[in-house]
């Protein structure tokens, strides 16, 4: 290797640009949140992510092409425009906020595109300045450095956002005297690449971790489509510790089950309240941690808070329900993927799992209990924040290993308070249930068909398989079918009282499996028509349905399976797929009639 005396560069960047578009973020999502985070450390009060999108050549639906981030935040001089694109920068690296490690915004860019481009303002628009990163000219050793930034103006098709009176979204807004905006131009790396699809993770994505900042109307930010107006959203909280009263989800105290999604209902509530003991009577600890400074080299001493939260009485207790189980109604459906502990820094989440705190994650009772970690910035280093801001270091630690530590791993230091406050929300939940009406073993649907078919001479495809079961065999899928509704120690009499059923029917999420309605499976002796949760027929009808409608859609199905059940040897294949299509059909009308991606 030649020895150069003047030096090399750290980095050879001619050959370091498809690494530079490597850069480890787990979606677009969070990609998209470093820009996001950005605008809000300029002090936006709007955040605009706007959206192109065109039928490629290769292809028959529309994919998003180009993505730009609008915000009326204080802009940047022709210095910072330059600066915010070179790794490491770190433009507002001594500010208080979510901004520190200076490697966001081109990071975040060049994984989604190979090239960005950043327009921003001071005093009026037409003081705009602007800069770029181009990796196709960076590997052909076009662009080796960031050239100071140009005046240039705003690219024509993005004038008509920045002005002042812009009204979208029932809200006015002004980008004309100050603000910033980035161009993602040629992606090639947005998954999902349809908008509907992309608009409905980042809805679900940035109302989570940016919750806190909406709730407390410091910063909005809103969806938008270039082209089609019905694709535009202003992002709502979407707590996962569902205590925020203009949460994305509220409950119905006269209808538990029901999920109620960005409405302005206001009988609705939170569907959970602040988990208060005499010792926490507002549900929130305030833990002091202390650690070694490496930069003051000095002991100091933060502040973490933990709050807990946990479901009201209200849209858990059995007694005000008609289904067998809260977890398989369509708000448990929704309760179940928020299920976690939530770490948030400076107000925004930024990492989300269970941390070692407790195993029995399978447990019904975990989905019905919130807990959120709470930092600021000045404990980045005791939490191990990583660059991107999408992960902590949170494991789970033998604490024997650290007996002689003066300072602990914070893992250690909140250890304690988490995992007593998880069991004992944990037990409450257990107790609640058990403390329930007992529901019936059957439903009426079920003990209907039970009844006309008892005179039945057919033998069916079930009873078929049944006589090849052992008793314990078929004892196992009752019980099985029972632990599904909510039974946790089911007795021997309720499982034979399942097994004499001619249809059983269940409810619950299939959608790893399968987007129809229903399935019908016949193969462990027992008519079980299961019934998909996360379909959307279901999510937009029957969990809408008062008892009776839901009592005769069960009667339709129950009927429908039990013909197929019955069906002669020779039909049953063709009744089978007959029962596949009209299941794709049914999804693909309903996504019409709703405007809906599918």
């Amino acid at each position: 290797m030649k020895i150069y005396s003047e030096g090399m560069d750290i980095i050879n960047i001619k050959d370091y640009g498809e690494a530079l578009r490597n850069s480890g973020y787990k979606d677009i999502e969070s990609a998209m949140a470093e820009i996001v985070d950005n605008s809000i450390q300029a002090e936006a009060k709007n955040t605009f992510v706007i959206i192109k999108d065109r039928v490629p050549a290769w292809g028959k639906k529309s994919q998003v092409y180009e993505v730009a981030f609008l915000d009326d935040g204080t802009g940047m001089s022709p210095e910072w425009v330059q600066g915010c694109l070179r790794f490491g920068n770190g433009t507002r690296r001594t500010t208080k906020g979510m901004g520190k490690f200076g490697v966001g915004l081109p990071q975040s860019s060049l994984y989604a595109c190979p090239r960005v481009e950043v327009y921003s303002w001071q005093d009026g628009i037409d003081n705009t300045y602007s800069s770029y990163l181009d990796i196709e000219k960076i590997s052909k050793g076009e662009q080796v450095k960031i050239e100071p930034a140009e005046k240039k103006s705003v690219p024509n098709e993005y004038t008509k956002y920045i002005k002042n009176g812009l009204r979208i979204c029932n809200g006015e807004f002004d980008f004309s005297q100050n603000g910033t905006l980035v161009l993602w131009k040629d992606c090639d790396n947005i998954v999902p690449s349809t908008v509907g699809a992309l608009f409905k993770r980042l809805k679900f994505s940035f109302g989570k971790k940016y919750r806190h900042l909406i709730c407390d109307n410091k910063s909005n930010i809103y969806l938008i489509h270039d082209t089609k107006d019905q694709y535009n959203s202003k992002i709502v909280p979407n707590d996962p510790l569902f205590l925020m009263e203009n949460n994305i989800i509220l409950g119905d105290p006269s209808n538990p089950e029901k999920l109620c999604k960005e409405s302005k209902d206001e009988k609705l509530e939170p569907i959970f309240e602040p988990y208060t003991t005499e010792f926490c009577p507002d549900g929130i600890v305030h833990k002091k941690i202390k650690y070694w400074d490496k930069e003051t080299k000095s002991p100091k001493e933060g502040e973490v808070t933990l709050t807990f939260s946990i479901v009201k009485e209200k849209f858990y207790n059995l007694d005000c329900m008609t289904a067998t189980n809260p977890g398989n109604t369509k708000m448990g459906t929704f309760v179940g993927k928020l299920e976690g502990i939530s770490v948030v820094r400076e107000g925004r989440e930024i990492d989300f799992g269970e941390f070692g705190f407790y195993n029995d994650k399978n447990s019904p009772y975990h989905r019905w209990w919130g807990c959120e970690i709470a930092f600021n910035r000045d404990l980045d280093e005791v939490f191990k924040v990583s660059n991107n801001k999408q992960h902590v270091e949170l494991i789970r630690l033998d604490g024997t290993d650290y007996e002689e530590e003066e300072f602990k791993p914070v893992w250690l230091q909140i250890e304690k308070i988490i995992t007593d406050k998880i069991s004992e929300m944990a037990k409450r939940n257990k107790k609640l249930r058990e403390g329930s009406r007992k529901k019936k073993t059957t439903s009426s649907a079920e003990e209907t068909a039970t009844k006309v078919e008892a005179e039945s001479k057919v033998t069916t495809e079930s009873e078929e398989i049944r006589k090849t079961k052992t008793q314990e065999e078929l004892k196992k899928v009752a019980e099985d079918l029972l632990h599904i509704r909510g039974n946790e120690k089911p007795k021997e009499e309720e499982k034979d009282q399942i097994l004499l059923q001619k249809v059983v029917i269940q409810e619950e999420d299939t959608s790893k499996y399968t987007k129809d309605l229903f399935m019908l499976n016949v193969d462990t002796g027992i008519c079980i028509c299961t019934i998909n949760t996360a379909n959307i027929y279901y999510e937009h009808y029957v969990s809408n349905m008062n008892e009776e409608a839901k009592l005769a859609f069960e009667l339709l199905l129950a009927s429908f399976v039990r013909t197929i059940d019955e069906a002669a040897r020779e039909k049953r294949t063709t009744y089978k797929n007959l029962m596949g299509e009209w299941n794709y059909k049914l999804n693909k009308y309903v996504a019409e009639f709703l405007g809906l991606d599918i």
